[in-house]
């Protein structure tokens, strides 16, 4: 898919297309895009009821690929272990 450019993610952010677009085809897009251009919360939730499970923040940092790949029906969703296995240990914070 070809990248768009920072102009036109803002022209496209800012008419609101992508509210009337199917939670498919706006995760399909977005997903493709290296620039974030529809609004994130909108993304975030159509993302989580396309794939049927929380998607979490960093997944969309370090496991890009692996969205797509799962979106297109080619990979399972990663358990629980996997997504925290995504964190650098050095980013890894206890809580007690």
């Amino acid at each position: 898919m070809k990248q768009i450019t920072r102009n036109q993610a803002i022209t496209l952010f800012e008419s609101g297309a992508w509210k009337q677009w199917s939670n498919d085809k706006l995760v399909w897009f977005q997903l493709n895009q290296n620039l974030l251009c529809v609004d994130w919360s909108h993304f975030t939730d159509a993302i989580e009821s396309v794939l049927g499970r929380s998607v979490y923040l960093h997944e969309f940092g370090v496991n890009r690929q692996g969205l797509i790949d799962e979106f297109k029906g080619i990979k399972s969703p990663p358990s629980l272990d996997d997504i925290i296995s995504m964190i650098p240990v050095e980013k890894i914070i206890v809580v007690p």
